[in-house]
């Protein structure tokens, strides 16, 4: 099978996908056992990250075969993803736009976590591996 520029943007599409689907699970592996499964904000958080994990795995399988529905489910897939990455970089944002009570107290407005910095990195070349991929086959069939 030769390689051409549509098989290559398919297999990097499907790659950093599945890099972002892992890299949710490895973010989530740690506190879904936890009570921050339960919380009023967080509980949705997690399960929409859930969903988009699922997402990302789907656009790495449509990759191959429906280029456009693959792109447009991946970047759906990094906005769904997006918010819980936040959360744990800027919890005091959160505490201030959704207030109510919480069994921690905060301790800053900004935190400094890796993961979370590393796995919006991957979100970051995911929206532009979808985008460019959107626009390059939406060019294609105009």
């Amino acid at each position: 099978m030769a390689v051409t520029r549509a098989n290559l943007r398919a297999w990097s599409q499907a790659s950093i996908c599945l890099l972002c689907a892992i890299a949710g699970v490895l973010f989530a592996f740690p506190v879904e056992p936890t009570e921050f499964s339960g919380g009023w904000l967080t509980g949705p958080l997690l399960r929409i990250h859930g969903v988009s994990g699922w997402l990302f795995l789907l656009s790495a399988a449509l990759a191959f075969f429906l280029p456009r529905l693959a792109a447009i489910t991946g970047l759906i897939a990094v906005v769904l993803a997006l918010p819980r990455y936040l959360y744990f970089l800027t919890p005091g944002f959160f505490r201030m736009v959704f207030p109510g009570e919480r069994k921690v107290l905060a301790t800053s407005f900004f935190a400094t976590n890796p993961s979370a910095i590393g796995a919006i990195a991957t979100l970051i070349v995911a929206t532009y591996v979808c985008a460019r991929r959107l626009l390059r086959e939406s060019l294609v069939l105009s």
